[in-house]
């Protein structure tokens, strides 16, 4: 056809050739200017539904009238073929300029904005492209971007067509409810338009098969590879926005162009993403909890436990300060900025991540993010076999070190290490469900307890899973059922746990926790300060030592224990309210009042992640009504009750600070309550500052005489 004019069109050369049509260049006569018109290719027999579809295209295109969008002038007919006269883009393909390899990151920003603009003006307009790939994108020689063929679009109210024998779109940017034979919406052209940004950014297809049957496999069942994989330099927030845009479920990603777009064009102010800039040493760091990306989603132990492992390793490096558990795993599920988080934590970096489970392979993928600028300073996938977890927490571990330039003293490196790991990686799965269900406190212990027993059957020698038996014991002594049976299972599993690894500070911990509720509190102390000796970070260790200390009226020796617990775990406020106890019956008054200052800010931080949790509103309850507001005191304790009525740890706390609040015959009634449902400490009660109102009345003393010494 080349040479020929058609109405008056002077074809001039061909620009190429597609599923749904061939592509000539042409001079308009008339009008003096080159245009682009486009004719069903010769050899597809022109049946109504292709004709139909062709038309389709012209009538979805014309009413769009956007600088991104290829202008559509006219529609004609020549030999009984019709054919599209449309703006003639001088430039090249998405797909030409990604075949050099991944573009820079300030390009791919500009043109992702400019085609978001596009889709958003088509999706105003009621039309869905459901064909957005690399080479139905233009960019011309000023990089304008143009979005062209929307052969394949549909209008509202128009009739759905498709494409016999054949799928219609290409599949490697399909999205899944395409692909399933489902309707397409905004959100399908936004999973394809995900699929072109991370084609721009990584120089490669995030789902990829050798075949048709592989490609529509991959689409629909696999996660892409993590883009951060093949590029280092990359914001997280770009990284967030192409991972919702290629969510699976379409509730999952953007619901309308107009958050997607916010979001991109936030991008743009990140220094213009331009040049990394030099960032600050780094000395503070959150690990979320990773995020489940198996099939059956039924991994959130693994999940948890993972993080908490990195947590409690990374938490023995003194010159870092690590965000709490209770803290970081707040953010789970939420779908938040990196550097909003980070911001909130108060930290300068995070890690995140995420475990797909199938069968016996494991997929996890972390990535270390600096929240000042949002870009990542370390990034891995890991696909091994279950069993090889233990070498990537080591590896993870090892790799967040390098990437924060931390250097470790030899006896972080030799506490770093995780020599306790067990033989058989389904004992450590047993262990991280204990665990877990541990953290629910006292009305889920004897389900922990089943956890940790199980992973001990299978093995006999994981040392770790053996102190989560102890400490479970020594709970269910001290708020449930203070029998010596109790007590007994807590020594012995301590115990245990130190005839298996000797050097482990956890072990050591949990004996000296046990032992003490037996009012041992010589020896103890002895295992206190060995479990502090082999782990300076471990905050059970002086937490416990310091509870200890206050049973047994060592107030000074409790109050030096509650400081070090404090600092070794700086978003704990516990330790600092106990420790303004005991500063107040040290008659220390300055010194109660900003342990309770410093508290309280730390309880007030806790509770805007954690707001469900009681034990922040009565612990904090109780130091507001110390420290001279005992209306909003009094109105957080009864909060706490609300929350969990039946908790021992609440009730207990409840009659102290009723107790303060002179409300006598209310905290006698709750501290009953607590004695009869099986609370033993009664040398605690013994020497609690805040029980002191209550000691002359009859019935305290009744009850304390009740109580086993």
């Amino acid at each position: 056809m080349i040479g020929q004019t058609i109405s008056h069109y002077k074809i001039l050369e061909k620009l190429g050739e597609g599923g749904m049509g061939v592509v000539y260049k042409a001079e308009d006569t008339k009008l003096k200017r080159t245009v682009a018109l486009k004719f069903l290719p010769q050899n597809l027999n022109s049946t109504p539904e292709e004709e139909a579809r062709f038309l389709q295209e012209a009538q979805a295109a014309a009413t769009l009238n956007h600088p991104n969008v290829c202008t559509i002038y006219d529609i004609k007919e020549h030999d009984g073929q019709q054919f599209i006269v449309m703006e003639c883009v001088e430039g090249a393909t998405l797909r030409k300029k990604i075949a050099s390899g991944p573009l820079p990151v300030e390009n791919v920003i500009a043109y992702a904005i400019q085609i978001g603009d596009a889709l958003q003006e088509a999706h105003q307009k009621g039309v869905i492209h459901r064909d957005v790939k690399a080479d139905n994108i233009m960019v011309n020689a000023k990089d304008q971007i143009k979005v062209m063929d929307f052969g394949l679009a549909k209008l509202k109210g128009s009739l759905k067509l498709t494409k016999t024998s054949s799928t219609v779109g290409t599949i490697a940017y399909m999205a899944p409810e395409q692909i399933q034979g489902g309707d397409a919406d905004i959100r399908s052209d936004m999973f394809s338009f995900g699929v072109v940004l991370f084609e721009m950014l990584a120089g490669k297809m995030p789902f990829r098969g050798e075949h048709e049957a592989a490609m529509m496999y991959s689409v629909v069942n696999e996660e892409p590879e993590s883009i951060s994989k093949y590029r280092s330099d990359l914001p997280s927030n770009l990284i967030q926005v192409v991972n919702r845009l290629l969510k699976k479920n379409p509730d999952d990603r953007y619901q309308n162009d107009s958050d997607m777009l916010n979001d991109l064009k936030n991008l743009k102010n990140i220094s213009e993403v331009k040049k990394k800039p030099q960032s600050a040493e780094i000395t503070s760091i959150a690990v979320l909890a990773f995020e489940d990306m198996s099939p059956d989603k039924d991994q959130d132990y693994l999940c948890e436990g993972l993080a908490e492992e990195l947590i409690n390793a990374l938490t023995k490096i003194r010159t870092l300060h690590i965000s709490a558990r209770t803290s970081a795993f707040a953010f789970k599920g939420k779908q938040l900025d990196i550097r909003e988080i980070g911001k909130k934590l108060n930290v300068q970096a995070v890690l995140e991540g995420s475990v797909r489970k199938s069968g016996n392979r494991l997929r996890i993928a972390a990535q270390l993010i600096n929240v000042e600028d949002g870009y990542h300073l370390w990034s891995e996938r890991y696909d091994r076999e279950l069993k090889d977890v233990f070498e990537i927490q080591d590896e993870i571990t090892e790799n967040v070190v390098r990437a924060l330039k931390v250097v470790l003293t030899d006896g972080e490196k030799a506490s770093m290490e995780m020599g306790s790991s067990p033989k058989n990686v389904e004992a450590f799965e047993y262990y991280l469900r204990g665990r877990r269900i541990q953290h629910q406190f006292e009305t889920t212990l004897n389900k922990a307890i089943e956890m940790f027993v199980r992973a001990t059957e299978i093995d006999p020698h994981y040392a770790p899973a053996y102190c989560g038996i102890a400490d479970c014991y020594a709970v269910k002594y001290l708020y449930q059922e203070s029998t010596d049976d109790n007590l007994k299972k807590s020594e012995e599993a301590s115990r245990k746990a130190l005839s298996l690894k000797p050097d482990l500070a956890e072990a050591h911990a949990s004996l000296g926790y046990a032992i003490s509720l037996r009012k041992q509190y010589d020896e103890a102390a002895k295992e206190f300060e060995r479990a502090i000796e082999l782990d300076p970070t471990l905050y059970e260790g002086y937490y416990y030592y310091a509870r200890t200390c206050y049973a047994s009226g060592d107030y000074h020796k409790a109050a030096k224990m509650f400081k070090e617990a404090a600092r070794v775990r700086q978003e704990d406020f516990q330790s600092l309210f106990l420790l303004s106890d005991v500063l107040r019956t040290l008659k220390d008054e300055s010194g109660q009042q900003e342990a309770l200052r410093h508290g309280l800010q730390r309880v007030e931080r806790y509770l805007a992640l954690n707001p469900n949790d009681p034990r922040a509103w009565y612990g904090g309850g109780g130091a507001l009504i110390q420290a001279g507001q005992p209306q909003k005191g009094e109105q957080w304790i009864l909060h706490a009750i609300e929350l969990d009525p039946l908790n021992t740890g609440t009730k207990y706390n409840a009659a102290c600070a009723f107790s303060n609040l002179g409300k006598i015959d209310k905290a006698l009634d709750f501290l009953e309550d607590v004695i009869r449902n099986g609370f033993n400490h009664k040398e605690w009660i013994e020497h609690d500052s805040d029980l002191d109102p209550l000691r002359s009345h009859p019935r305290f003393q009744k009850l304390l005489a009740s109580m086993k010494s």
